[in-house]
C-alpha cells in the first residue's frame, strides 16, 4: 500500500515592498516635524561638551563646599626674578602613608582619585602676602642628581585652606605631557588670579615623603 504523499508546504509571501517604504517615510516624516517643532532655540544638550566645559573651568564649586581650582606645574625661566624677601616660613612633618586618613573626610570623596605623590621639594618658596588679581606662584626645587617627573598638581580649597597634591609623572593633567625637572632647576607650581579670597590662609602641600605648611595673606 502506498503512502500517501505530504501535503504541499504552504510558500509565504514577502511583504509588499510599497508597504514598508511608506513606513519609513512616515517615520522621518514625523520625526522631522516633532524635531523641528520642539527643538529649543538654543541648541541641544551636549553632555559632552558640557563636560569638557567643565573640565577647562578654573574653579569647580559644588563638591561638598569644596572648590576645586586649576592650576599649572611649568619649569622657572632662567631669567626668573630673584627670591622675595617676604617669603614665608615653612613647615614639614612626614607624610603618613595612609593619606586618606590625614585628610577631611569631604576632601577625599571630592578627589577624582587617589593621589600618585611626587617627591618633596628641597626648597619650598611662598610668598606671606599675594594680590588677589595676582596669580599665587610656589617656586620649588628638588635635592639629587637625576631628574625628578611631575604631573598634575590638585589644588582644592575650603575655609581658607589650599591643600596642594603634587603628583609624578603617572599622573600628568589632562592633554598637558609630564614635567621632567633636571637637577638645579627650579620649577613653578601656580594657582590661577582670582580664585582665591581675601584674608588669611594656609597653605598644604602634599609630597611623598613630606607635607609642606605655611601662612599666607591674601590681599
Amino acid at each position: 500500500m502506498d503512502n500517501p504523499s505530504p501535503a504541499p508546504t504552504k510558500t509565504r509571501r514577502p511583504w509588499p515592498m510599497t508597504w514598508i517604504v511608506v513606513a519609513i517615510v512616515g517615520y522621518i516624516a514625523t520625526y522631522t516635524f516633532i524635531n523641528v517643532s520642539y527643538r529649543k532655540p538654543e541648541g541641544g544638550h551636549e553632555p559632552w561638551a558640557e563636560a569638557e566645559a567643565r573640565a577647562e573651568a578654573v574653579k569647580q564649586e559644588g563638591l561638598l563646599d569644596w572648590t576645586r581650582l586649576r592650576t599649572t606645574v611649568a619649569i622657572a625661566p632662567a631669567d626668573s626674578p630673584p627670591v622675595v624677601e617676604t617669603s614665608a616660613s615653612v613647615s614639614r612633618t612626614p607624610t603618613p602613608g595612609a593619606l586618606e586618613k590625614a585628610l577631611p573626610i569631604e576632601l577625599v570623596l571630592v578627589i577624582p582619585a587617589r593621589p600618585e605623590l611626587a617627591p618633596a621639594p628641597i626648597r619650598l618658596v611662598a610668598s606671606t602676602a599675594v594680590s588677589a588679581e595676582a596669580p599665587l606662584r610656589l617656586r620649588v626645587a628638588f635635592a639629587g642628581t637625576a631628574p625628578v617627573g611631575l604631573g598634575e598638581l590638585y589644588a582644592f580649597t575650603k575655609d581658607r585652606e589650599l591643600h596642594l597634591f603634587l603628583q609624578d609623572e603617572t599622573r600628568p593633567a589632562r592633554d598637558v605631557a609630564p614635567l621632567s625637572l633636571a637637577p638645579g632647576v627650579e620649577a613653578h607650581l601656580d594657582v590661577p588670579a582670582g580664585t582665591l579670597e581675601a584674608g588669611s590662609w594656609q597653605g598644604i602641600l602634599y609630597c611623598a615623603d613630606s607635607t609642606l605648611r605655611w601662612n599666607f595673606t591674601v590681599e
